[in-house]
C-alpha cells in the first residue's frame, strides 16, 4: 500500500529538522493568549491616551499579583506615550479587591488622571498532569506510556506535569473608564492558557489587552 505524500514528507524529514518543529508545536501551540470579546462604546469616539495621566487599577485577589499586574501595564502605557499612576503607589486607595468605584474616582481626580483602567485578573485550576501518562513519538508514529513526550529510539523525554501540579487559564478583563463623566468607554476580556508561570500569563495578557488599545485607536 503506498503511503499518502504528506506523511512520507513527514518521514522524510531529517531528525535535526522534525525534533524542534515538533517540540515547538506540543509546547507552545496552545500557549497563546488572545482576545476573547471587545466593546468599544458608540458614545465615546476612541481617543488617543497620549500625554494623558491614567490611573491604573489591577484586581487580582492577591497584593503580590496586583502589582505585578499593575507594573505591566504602567510600563507598556509609559512605552506608548502615556503617563501611568500606579494605584498600588496612592495612599488613599486600598487593595484593589476592596477598592470603591467612588474611592477610585476620587482618587483619580485627586491626582489628576483623565481615564481609569481596571483589570481583573483570574487565574483558573483545572485538574492536576497525569503523572502516569506518556506521549512516545517516533519516526513511525505516536505511542503512549510514562511520564512525559518521547521521540522514538531518538532518546528525548518532556515531562508533562510530572509533579501533578494544576496548570492554569488566566483571564484578565479590562474597562477604561473617562473620570469627567464617569463614563466606561471601552473594554475587553483576554485569556491565557498554556503553561507557563500566573505572572508571566499576566504580562503576555497586558500585551494583546495593549494591543487592542492600539488597534482602537487609543495608542
Amino acid at each position: 500500500m503506498r503511503r499518502p505524500k504528506s506523511i512520507t514528507r513527514l518521514l522524510s524529514l531529517p531528525i535535526r529538522t522534525f525534533v524542534p518543529v515538533t517540540l515547538a508545536g506540543l509546547l507552545f501551540g496552545c500557549a497563546t493568549a488572545r482576545i476573547e470579546s471587545e466593546w468599544n462604546s458608540p458614545d465615546h469616539a476612541a481617543r488617543s491616551l497620549k500625554g494623558a495621566s491614567v490611573l491604573v487599577m489591577c484586581a487580582a485577589g492577591d497584593e503580590s499579583l496586583r502589582r505585578i499586574c499593575e507594573d505591566h501595564w504602567a510600563t507598556r502605557l509609559s512605552a506608548s506615550g502615556v503617563k501611568p499612576l500606579r494605584a498600588y503607589q496612592l495612599a488613599e486607595l486600598p487593595a484593589g479587591e476592596q477598592a470603591t468605584p467612588e474611592a477610585i474616582q476620587r482618587a483619580a481626580r485627586a491626582n489628576g488622571a483623565s481615564m481609569v483602567t481596571t483589570t481583573r485578573v483570574a487565574p483558573t485550576y483545572y485538574g492536576a498532569a497525569n503523572s502516569g501518562t506518556q506521549v512516545g513519538v517516533g519516526v513511525g508514529g505516536v505511542g503512549g506510556s510514562g511520564g512525559g513526550i518521547s521521540f522514538g529510539g531518538i532518546g528525548i523525554s518532556i515531562p508533562i506535569g510530572g509533579s501533578g501540579a494544576p496548570e492554569s487559564i488566566v483571564s484578565a478583563s479590562t474597562t477604561l473608564v473617562e473620570v469627567a463623566s464617569n463614563a466606561l468607554t471601552w473594554s475587553a476580556n483576554a485569556t491565557a492558557p498554556g503553561a507557563q508561570s500566573i505572572p508571566d500569563k499576566v504580562g503576555a495578557l497586558t500585551e494583546v489587552l495593549i494591543e487592542a488599545m492600539r488597534k482602537a485607536g487609543m495608542l
